[in-house]
């Protein structure tokens, strides 16, 4: 019969109808069913099977990761917030063509639940990611998701940041030679159900635990004095920024002193986690982990998206 379908990733819509997220690299969504399916009486084979619960929810990465963290911040976006939602768009390919300009598409939509930031990754040249989750929730009327056919595309999302490695200083020590960061959110989420409902009606964070791991090819990082020592040390807000350097469309960076790069402050535990790994010529490797806690006064993580790099 041949290929006569194919569909592709398109945008992400967080609250605001009509508002696209843009830096789409990949969108999915999941059902995870359990059904029940367990042979009784001594029986080799399964005699009865019923499906007992589903666990809905969706996920997509983006490098647009200011607008990102601006809309569904450290502590997660309420889904029912917004009658919308979140929606993941698929565009239909057009064969001989490149995509349908009319209504073919479809669109795959969660009206309740939590959307949290999961993981911000980057690496040495390379453009930072956002991981982001939604765990869906029933409202007791609408499925939890809901998918609709044969619509039209919104307009296209515009495509404006990008950001890359900036400059590293955690508990007052200047991290340099850095190859790779990332930063765990943390961010505990679950649900619950009662009643034998298949799905849950209760979603809520458990806890926040941010992590972030830098590894380069310095192993001077670790370092009794001047450097990380052995049993670690202590960061605070004061003395630890991370900055996320904005690429210039069309140029190289934008300027330190422009007020549109990214800054993340925190407090918590540094430890050096990998002090030394190489093999053949290659660059001796190290890597470091800070653990993040709230101080009695601060979130974990203070995160501007309008900063200046200084």
């Amino acid at each position: 019969m041949g290929v006569s379908n194919r569909f592709g990733l398109y945008g992400v819509q967080v609250g605001a109808a009509g508002t696209l997220l843009g830096g789409i690299t990949r969108q999915a969504i999941r059902l995870d069913s359990t059904v029940r399916n367990e042979p009784r009486s001594g029986d080799v084979y399964t005699r009865f099977q019923s499906l007992v619960a589903q666990k809905p929810g969706a996920s997509f990465s983006t490098e647009h990761i200011a607008r990102a963290i601006d809309l569904i911040s450290q502590t997660g976006y309420d889904l029912a917030t917004e009658t919308t939602g979140l929606i993941l768009y698929s565009q239909k390919a057009k064969s001989g063509g490149t995509r349908y300009s009319t209504a073919v598409h479809f669109k795959d939509q969660i009206k309740s639940g939590i959307l949290a930031l999961r993981r911000l990754s980057g690496q040495h040249q390379g453009d930072f990611s956002l991981d982001c989750e939604a765990v869906a929730g029933w409202n007791g009327a609408d499925n939890p998701i809901v998918r609709t056919y044969d619509i039209a595309a919104p307009t296209a999302a515009t495509d404006t940041e990008r950001f890359t490695l900036g400059k590293i200083t955690v508990g007052g020590i200047a991290i340099t030679h850095f190859r790779n960061m990332d930063l765990d959110f943390g961010l505990e989420i679950k649900s619950e159900g009662s009643e034998s409902e298949l799905w849950d009606k209760f979603v809520f964070i458990e806890s926040i635990k941010p992590v972030l791991t830098v590894r380069g090819i310095n192993p001077l990082w670790f370092k009794e004095s001047g450097g990380i020592p052995l049993l670690g040390l202590n960061g605070t807000h004061a003395n630890t920024a991370i900055f996320l350097r904005k690429r210039a469309a069309g140029g190289t960076f934008v300027a330190d002193a422009t007020a549109e790069h990214i800054s993340i402050i925190g407090q918590g535990y540094i430890t050096i986690d990998t002090p030394m790994d190489t093999g053949g010529g290659e660059a001796a490797e190290c890597s470091l982990k800070m653990e993040f806690y709230h101080d009695g006064t601060n979130a974990p993580l203070l995160i501007d998206t309008t900063a200046a790099i200084v």
